[in-house]
């Protein structure tokens, strides 16, 4: 083997290895979204434990159920059925705090990635904040490697998801009043 294939064998391993070890470096990505919402707290967190209403707000959304214990229950399971670019994605979450109008900490788990996601509503009867905070990581080594890569496109999509829910509430609202 002549010394310019083993330098480039030798360099492409550098390459393989070093994408790898991103994964051992950061198992773990985290990421926070922040939206103020002009709606009382308990109304926003009625609305975005609804599930009736998670097809407004949520992309891709097909289905939410039950699965095992009572929802808005601590350990409590419910299975999120999502159609994203034509393919069925599966989740299922465990709710792990719950704390009317003010907390929902869950656990979703599919088979790519594992996350905690802790949103946190701050607010009075006319307008909230809601602070989302997650925490995924990959279920392997090349997953975690690409996830440092694509955190931002994570956070991003999160942005856009809870803004959505902030129109949502908020158009909710303006139609409730118009309604009375």
């Amino acid at each position: 083997m002549n010394t310019a294939v083993k330098y480039t064998l030798a360099g492409i391993a550098a390459v393989i290895l070093g994408f790898i070890s991103l994964g051992i470096i950061h198992p773990e990505i985290e990421y926070e979204s922040r939206v103020q919402i002009n709606a009382p707290i308990a109304k926003a967190f009625d609305i975005f434990t609804d599930t009736a209403m998670m097809k407004h707000w949520m992309p891709g959304f097909v289905s939410f159920k039950p699965l095992e214990g009572e929802i808005h229950t601590k350990g409590s399971k419910q299975l999120l059925v999502l159609n994203l670019n034509n393919e069925k994605i599966e989740i299922t979450e465990t709710l792990e705090d719950y704390s009317y109008p003010k907390l929902y900490q869950f656990h979703a788990q599919n088979t790519l990635l594992n996350s905690t996601n802790t949103i946190i509503f701050e607010g009075d009867s006319l307008q909230c904040n809601m602070t989302i905070k997650t925490k995924a990581s990959g279920n392997n080594f090349m997953l975690r490697s690409m996830f440092v890569f694509t955190e931002p496109i994570f956070k991003q999509q999160q942005d856009s998801t809870y803004t959505l829910l902030k129109k949502t509430i908020e158009s909710h609202l303006d139609n409730h009043k118009i309604n009375q």
